[in-house]
């Protein structure tokens, strides 16, 4: 028994697995820290633990299957993240006019990060088996269903930040493929344009969101609030931190979505800037392993979701901590394997369970 577990031990990819590992640890100390000071959170650990145990539980059902299976699967499970998104717009709770969640019992369900999933192993997929008609014009029309129809409905709830993901996503697997080089340039100066022409047509919070970070002492009490709340939180942790029970920024509720958006500013808080490097290092560590399996590839498949999941995690980290530390504008993207969500944490350790999966023998 001894040896067959070494010997199940040795074939997994640990530079996956500990930094992974390491940031489930932070996401839960600094969480349960949040739930403690503060009363009256609108949060529950159990549910984000539960979003743990899920993903936990599909990566030990990915490690015991082919990614052949999930090869065959990918389609299905992108009709199936578009039904949820339509399920959301005629049946989810409306949150500050905005429909994003599924109500299901005491949890709470996000389709749009399922969708994320959606895309990248049905784009793959696509793009696996038409790699050699990607350049014909009725193939291009296929490759568009993989994008136009996810972030059409994801703009309707609305979720501008999440939308945008979803497109750079798609971009980024299809630049990989064998496309023309001519198309992209097409396709991103139309998308340049039809992101500018937008502009005018933005709600008055939303283009605040994208200007504020330019001078959030403009609007201090409005639209910058929550930039410079999450910059003195970063600033008064200092090197070591204020520990897990200290900060007046996050123990005081002066810093608003302080479990999900401005996480990173209460990691630096309470744990200070060792504290916060440490999340930084895990998360390169993550993603350059990622990445490294993505160029080792020898299945198309797997280069492209490879690819797919190194940029998902690695747009949400910088937007993430870009906007905790007032660089960029608040969009509302978690950070990987530590901002609260069932959810989103569910779907990232899946990924990570297929990258796992991709690399078994």
């Amino acid at each position: 028994m001894a040896s067959t577990f070494s010997k199940r031990a040795r074939g997994l990819d640990w530079f996956l697995l500990i930094p992974a590992g390491y940031l489930l640890i932070i996401s839960l100390l600094v969480l349960r820290s949040i739930e403690r000071a503060n009363e009256g959170v609108d949060f529950s650990i159990a549910s984000h633990g539960a979003g743990i145990g899920m993903g936990l539980f599909a990566m030990f059902i990915l490690l015991r299957t082919n990614i052949a299976t999930w090869q065959r699967a990918a389609y299905p499970l992108f009709w199936a993240s578009m039904l949820s998104l339509v399920a959301v717009l005629a049946f989810g709770e409306d949150i500050q006019g905005s429909r994003r969640w599924i109500d299901i019992g005491t949890f709470q369900f996000q389709p749009s990060e399922v969708v994320k999933v959606g895309v990248v192993m049905g784009f793959s997929y696509f793009l696996a088996r038409q790699k050699k008609h990607i350049n014909e014009p009725l193939q291009l029309l296929k490759a568009l269903v993989f994008v136009a129809g996810p972030t059409a409905l994801i703009v309707m709830q609305p979720d501008l930040g999440t939308a945008v993901v979803v497109v750079v996503l798609w971009m980024s697997i299809l630049t990989a493929s064998y496309i023309r080089k001519s198309i992209i340039g097409a396709m991103t100066i139309t998308g340049l344009v039809a992101l500018v022409g937008a502009l005018p047509f933005l709600a008055d919070y939303q283009k605040a969101r994208i200007t504020s970070f330019l001078a959030p002492q403009a609007d201090a009490q409005g639209a910058g609030y929550n930039a410079i709340q999450s910059l003195i939180a970063i600033g008064s942790g200092g090197l070591i931190g204020n520990g897990l029970s200290g900060g007046s920024q996050g123990r005081l509720s002066f810093l608003p979505s302080q479990h999900t958006d401005f996480i990173f500013a209460i990691v630096a808080e309470r744990l200070g800037m060792i504290g916060a490097l440490s999340v930084i290092i895990a998360l390169v560590i993550l993603l350059l392993r990622t990445l490294m399996i993505s160029w080792r590839s020898e299945s198309d498949f797997m280069r492209f979701m490879s690819l797919g999941v190194f940029v998902l995690f690695a747009m949400q980290a910088v937007v993430n901590i870009g906007m905790n530390l007032a660089l960029l504008p608040v969009t509302g993207l978690p950070l990987p394997l530590v901002s609260y969500g069932g959810t989103h944490i569910a779907i990232e350790l899946f990924l990570i369970g297929l990258l796992l999966a991709g690399q078994r023998k």
